[in-house]
């Protein structure tokens, strides 16, 4: 079962950057305003099913005794994972005003760039 959770947790982290980047380069500017919120809302579920299978897995590697002091590889690896998650998620509840008004474009972008920035940059811990 590990392997199988080993396996699922690799492949939804890189879908879940990849997805991520894409809502940032497919935005409404360029393409459809559908797909931008197709990748968008793909990446937000796919990093907060990652997560769980993640706790699942790696529940103990991340929580475990040795590491309550230490900034290790693992624990690094989830924080910046949960954060891109959590920013990713909020930027699917805070749209982009249709009017172009500053405030939401902005808010939903900046939301959108950094979980998608955090959830890639996590990746790294890992290598």
């Amino acid at each position: 079962m590990y392997s199988v959770l080993q396996d699922t947790h690799k492949i939804l982290g890189y879908t879940s950057a990849a997805l991520g980047i894409a809502a940032c380069v497919f935005n409404p500017v360029l393409v459809d305003d559908d797909l931008h919120k197709m990748f968008g809302s793909a990446a937000a579920i796919s990093s907060a099913v990652n997560i769980g299978v993640g706790l699942v897995n790696y529940g103990d590697r991340v929580f475990s005794p040795e590491h309550e002091k230490a900034a290790t590889r693992d624990v690094l690896h989830a924080a910046l994972s949960v954060a891109g998650s959590i920013l990713m998620i909020a930027a699917t509840g805070v749209e982009a005003e249709d009017d172009g008004g500053f405030s939401g474009n902005f808010a939903h972008a900046a939301l959108g760039i950094a979980g998608a920035g955090l959830m890639a940059s996590s990746i790294v811990f890992e290598w």
